[in-house]
């Protein structure tokens, strides 16, 4: 579904529910998105749950991702956007590529350390990586690689409006019926940023 078109059909759900919302409410758009992000990180989660290698089918990719290498030889990129979190090595990427016969394997920081102790690198042309907040870092990074391709499961805020979002199989009406629940436990008042032009 369109991102534009779920919005708007979460937005009618939620107010034929609760018709009397003040207006200023009503039209948040950005809290009504907040909302949505986090039913959509527990729907994902439980997908996650119930067979990991389905996340890929929720992925969006993002090409020509900037690799830098810094001072002590680390390379590194900025994840190019958020993406929702999972309990597993790699976290929210599901894979990294970069031209042919290079592969990329999520690793978790001890095992990138210890491996940097040893001469693995030597002998194998694996190309680890591992998630920290924003950012991947790499392990045996071939210096001749300036950007890579990402494949993400990203956080509903990251889709762009008019992004065709892919939603589990089933899940699309649970998924509307937890934020109309979110509305019913929350307060009606708008609550205005005094910080905000």
């Amino acid at each position: 579904m369109i991102k534009n078109q779920l919005i708007a059909l979460i937005r009618s759900k939620v107010l034929d529910e609760r018709p009397n919302l003040n207006n200023l409410y009503q039209e948040d758009e950005r809290r009504l998105e907040l909302d949505i992000d986090a039913a959509f990180n527990t729907i994902y989660y439980q997908t996650f749950k119930k067979s990991p290698y389905n996340l890929d089918r929720y992925v969006k990719t993002f090409t020509g991702i900037p690799v830098t290498e810094d001072t002590n030889g680390i390379f590194t990129s900025i994840l190019p956007c958020r993406v929702i979190q999972f309990p597993t090595v790699g976290d929210g990427v599901r894979a990294i590529k970069s031209g042919p016969g290079l592969r990329f394997v999520p690793m978790k920081r001890d095992d990138m350390e210890m491996m940097a102790a040893t001469e693995t690198a030597i002998v194998s042309s694996m190309i680890g990586y591992c998630i920290s907040s924003n950012i991947v870092t790499y392990y045996n990074m071939d210096s001749a690689i300036s950007s890579v391709t990402m494949d993400v499961v990203p956080a509903f805020q990251a889709w762009l409006k008019t992004d065709d979002i892919p939603i589990p199989a089933g899940q699309d009406e649970i998924l509307i019926d937890m934020i109309v629940r979110n509305f019913h436990i929350k307060p009606t008042e708008h609550l205005d940023n005094l910080n905000e032009v």
